[in-house]
């Protein structure tokens, strides 16, 4: 018995030893993560054009007052001490950023950078649209001047996005002081924007804010983020450096998953070419691939991930693709894309199954909706997918007046003496293989029907050019929707949009006022009501052609540890490389 109870205790004892040496994370190693293209800019208030530059810049570089844990599934203060204060009318907001906040000039992060950000929304919502809604709703910031770093924010209108807003430092982005001269209330003042804009200080301070040093280089770019830029290459790399004293380092051990940064260096390597990609993975030249190709993924399934020192995460992604058509009332040339006859045509005409099972190789589902499966409160599980009835696109197309057919079997009318061929040409970017073979399986199909499917393959600068001048047919386009979020935004579909967040140039009177009232509600069973219904009025005339919600196929290199993965990650691809972490003894780069 004896001996019995000392072989426990030394038991005991070699386990708690070996719970005393296990490795806890550490700063280390490099990430290093291919990307298919440059990012368009870097600055965190101008960036909305692609969900990678709002990755870059927002979770790495720049940091909001709040942020969505996706571990958690909950908000959380970042930036400041606690959930902002709210008056009754839920118009006045009391807020104090962290004690511990500082920028990398070592002063501290005041009310006044919160102030001197709503200033810069204000003056550049002129030339970006995006920053209109945000600018017009908010009526002033008060910073306490005895204690800097409380401040009051009065709405117009609550919009909860200034809290979700990265905070740029004034003593960076405005040096000269330009803004100085004009208070926050005379800059949100109505009455007195266009003497505002008329200021020669305040041009100098646009063209200064939206230039390639405040977008692009590592001279003019700085945030409270973990990561500062390092360098970028364009088409090479672009990379990204832990700092030295970074402010949230003095939090506390337990701190949230929002204040965690392991990787000494997280690289992005740009390599538009996935065969390439695929080859440096496999030689271990890259740490992380997401959004890997079906067929490439299959053929990383067969080798030993022990050999090749790899793992596989197939992650439910919040991301639906679509075919977006030009609705614009303005496009004359392509009149018969605003008739809702010709694209419910083409979305009867497309086979979406057997395009996933072909080209996808059966990682997506099909979508009825333009909202993730899983957000059961956008999403109208009633309405049923569109399906393939080349007898119900004939008739639709008939209908629309496309009753003749030329020797290539192509649809055509005739107005005012002029043959008009049902053609669409879609905007494609160079390089982008698995899109290429999207569109030969969409034309093969359409032209059963009648309808001709082009392609213009342009450079990615072309294709952004193209698209923000409506001079385009359609494109493919991928949108994302937070986990957060309950839709991918119902102001992709409001005419006030148009140009913005409204890709398509849609405008439906009917559908603006449903999405104002979304925008308002509150209570969750009314809005599901109200998001059934726009979504009964979307499905009908069909703005764009929602094609199918993607699973995200990623391998990543085994020495990492911490590689959380899901759906509510999606605003990072699906994981997180912050939270990294690679034990001693695997350490790559040093």
């Amino acid at each position: 018995m004896i001996k019995y109870v000392l072989f426990v205790l030394s038991l005991t004892i070699v386990n708690t030893r070996a719970l005393l040496c296990q490795e806890q994370p550490g700063i280390a190693d490099k990430v290093i993560i291919r990307i298919n293209n440059d990012p368009l800019s870097l600055n965190p208030l101008l960036n909305i054009e692609t969900v990678l530059d709002n990755n870059i810049s927002r979770y790495y570089i720049f940091q909001p007052m709040i942020e969505f844990n996706p571990v958690d599934l909950v908000y959380e203060p970042v930036l400041i001490t606690q959930m902002p204060a709210m008056s009754v009318d839920k118009k006045v907001y009391e807020c104090e950023i962290r004690n511990e906040a500082f920028w990398d000039n070592q002063t501290p992060i005041t009310g006044y950078d919160v102030a001197f950000m709503v200033k810069v929304i204000k003056v550049m919502s002129k030339e970006y649209k995006h920053l209109e809604d945000l600018a017009s709703s908010i009526e002033d910031v008060i910073v306490d001047p005895i204690s800097p770093k409380k401040f009051t924010v009065k709405f117009k209108k609550f919009i909860f996005s200034l809290f979700t807003t990265p905070i740029i430092p004034k003593y960076k982005y405005d040096p000269n002081k330009y803004l100085d001269k004009y208070s926050t209330t005379e800059i949100l003042n109505s009455k007195n924007i266009d003497k505002v804009f008329q200021d020669s200080d305040v041009q100098n301070f646009i063209k200064d804010f939206k230039s390639d040093r405040r977008c692009k280089s590592a001279e003019g770019i700085s945030g409270s983020g973990a990561y500062k830029l390092k360098s970028w290459k364009s088409n090479e790399a672009l990379i990204l450096e832990r700092k030295l004293h970074w402010w949230a380092d003095q939090l506390p051990s337990t701190k949230s998953v929002l204040f965690k940064a392991y990787p000494e260096k997280i690289e992005f390597n740009i390599i538009n070419d996935i065969n390439k990609s695929m080859v440096a993975f496999k030689l271990q030249y890259i740490d992380v691939m997401y959004d890997i190709p079906g067929k490439q993924f299959k053929d990383l399934q067969k080798l030993d991930s022990n050999e090749y020192n790899f793992r596989l995460r197939v992650i439910p992604c919040m991301r639906i693709s679509m075919l977006v058509l030009n609705n614009n009332p303005l496009n004359t040339k392509k009149f018969y894309l605003k008739d809702p006859r010709v694209r419910k045509a083409l979305a009867h005409a497309i086979n979406t199954e057997e395009i996933i099972e072909n080209a996808l190789k059966g990682y997506a589902i099909p979508i009825s909706c333009p909202s993730p499966v899983e957000k059961r409160i956008s999403y109208n599980e009633k309405l049923k997918p569109y399906t393939q009835d080349t007898a119900k696109a004939i008739e639709l197309l008939e209908k629309a007046g496309f009753t003749q057919i030329d020797e290539n079997g192509i649809r055509y009318q005739v107005v005012n003496g002029e043959k008009i061929p049902l053609e669409i040409t879609f905007v494609l970017a160079k390089g982008e293989a698995d899109n290429r073979k999207l569109f030969f399986y969409i034309a093969e199909q359409a032209k059963k029907v009648g309808i001709q499917i082009l392609t213009n393959e342009v450079s990615t600068e072309e294709e952004n050019l193209l698209i923000s001048t409506w001079n385009f047919d359609g494109y493919f386009l991928i949108l994302s929707s937070d986990a957060y979020a309950s839709m991918t935004s119902p102001v992709t579909w409001h005419s006030k949009y148009i140009g913005n967040y409204n890709y398509t140039g849609y405008n439906n009177p009917q559908v603006d006022v449903l999405v104002d009232k979304i925008e308002k509600e509150r209570n969750r069973d009314k809005q599901k009501e109200l998001y059934d219904k726009l979504n009964d009025i979307l499905y009908q005339d069909m703005p764009a052609i929602w094609l199918w919600q993607e699973k995200s196929l990623m391998a990543y290199n085994a020495r990492f540890e911490n590689v959380k993965v899901g759906s509510l990650f999606s605003s990072y691809y699906g994981f997180y490389p912050p939270m990294f972490w690679t034990p001693k003894n695997k350490v790559k780069y040093k």
